[in-house]
């Protein structure tokens, strides 16, 4: 954690340019998309957005999360 935070005070153009940042940064991307999108789509057909919110997003962040640790886990497992 310190090897990060150092990392992205000292050179934060190698921090946000990092694989890692990017696949982190992709989870919430993906999870504010589709609440955006749930939002317009209720907001177009008159329908309170509460419910198909948070579906839409718990299963757009799982989803991507998965995919996350399923690519850590390549990254990082040690193996060749």
């Amino acid at each position: 954690m310190r090897t990060a935070l150092v990392k992205l005070l000292t050179t934060p153009h190698k921090f946000l340019t990092s694989r890692e940042y990017f696949v982190v940064h992709g989870v919430y991307t993906a999870t504010y998309l589709a609440a955006n999108w749930t939002d317009s789509v209720c907001e177009a057909s008159s329908r309170s957005n509460k419910i198909p919110k948070l579906a839409s997003t718990t299963l757009v962040n799982l989803g991507a999360a998965a995919s996350k640790d399923r690519i850590f886990g390549i990254w990082f497992s040690g193996k060749p």
